[in-house]
This record gives C-alpha cells, structure tokens and sequence, in this order.
C-alpha cells in the first residue's frame, strides 16, 4: 500500500475487543515529500475499542481509536495532495474488504488525540505547529473521499489553533500567518 508501519508492540485481546500499540509510527512514501515529511504518525501508544468480534460479520464497528503523546504531521505536496490524503486513498483503495462477495462495512465511532504537536506543510514550507492536549476527531466510515476526510480534520484543528491563540497560550505557534492564510483559501477552494 505504499505505507511503513513501525511499532515496538501490539497486542490484541479478544475477550476485551481491544488492541494496544506502543511506538507506532505511520509513514508515507510519496515521491515529493522528503522522508521527515512522510513520517505521518508517531504516537507513544494507540487504542482500539471496538466489535470486531460481533455475530454481524458484514460490519466492523470501532467505538474509539484514543492516540497518546504523539506527533502528526500533514505535509502538502500540491493542492488537495498530502500525505495523509495518501493514506486514506491507499487504505480506502483495499476498502471496502468483501468477504465471500459480502462487503464488509467499517467505521470509527471516535477518533481522540491527546497531548498531540500537530504539524502543517505546505510544498515543503512549515505553516504551523500546534501543541494540544485534546483534539477529536470526526467518525471514520467507508464510503468517505479522502477530501471529505481531511477537511473534517483541518477544520477541528484550525478552530482549535484559532482559540488557543486567542487565549494567548504559547503552545499554540503559527509559523507563517500569510502562508495558512493563503493555504486555507486555496484548500477550501479545492474541496
């Protein structure tokens, strides 16, 4: 798929329905991203909670995805094209997955980082870092584009920066007000 997936462990528990990961690390490998850019997710641990274990083998429900202490880092290469569009048109490529000609429904109820730094590029230039101790995201499900997605993740963040920098909190660092300025007219353009 195009996509590294490191960790340190995993582990799947399947009278709890959780699996537990430490270290994980996501990375792209886009052509016109340089190798820290492609890195993705890092995250000290990652949480699943869901029904993968149901009776209904044609639905994969996930209640909650929590992420820990981790680094995200979306990183544009061209309008409408990051690394974390990649992703999820590379996932949602092998998706939906059919068993036996049955098509399998998946979605993520939450999806929850905590003590986060969240990075954004744009063609290789840093339009900000942003340190939060919550950001929630919106559901996950099959059928969604990887714009759908994405805007639905830049919207929650940009909101969250927007406040922090009107609290006046220092962890909240814009690196270039003129370049997320253009950056959001011209992304909000593309959807």
């Amino acid at each position: 798929m195009g996509v590294t997936v490191s960790y340190d462990s995993f582990e799947l528990n399947t009278l709890t329905a959780e699996l537990n990961a430490s270290a994980l690390g996501v990375a792209t490998q886009v052509e016109q991203l340089d190798a820290g850019l492609n890195q993705l997710l890092w995250a000290e641990q990652v949480r699943l909670e869901g029904d993968w274990l149901s009776q209904q083998q044609d639905n994969l429900q996930l209640a909650s995805a929590a992420i820990r202490n981790a680094q995200l880092t979306i990183a544009y290469y061209g309008t409408g094209q990051s690394n974390l569009h990649t992703v999820i048109e590379r996932v949602q490529s092998r998706l939906p997955v059919q068993r036996a000609k049955q098509n399998i429904l998946w979605q993520v109820d939450e999806v929850l980082l905590e003590d986060v730094v969240v990075n954004l590029f744009d063609r290789g230039r840093p339009l900000l870092s942003v340190r939060l101790a919550r950001l929630e995201l919106p559901q996950i499900k099959a059928g969604q584009t990887a714009d759908e997605w994405v805007t639905s993740v830049l919207g929650p963040l940009l909101n969250e920066l927007i406040q922090q920098t009107m609290r006046g909190n220092t962890d909240a660092v814009t690196v270039d007000m003129q370049g997320l300025t253009q950056f959001v007219w011209r992304e909000m353009g593309a959807f």
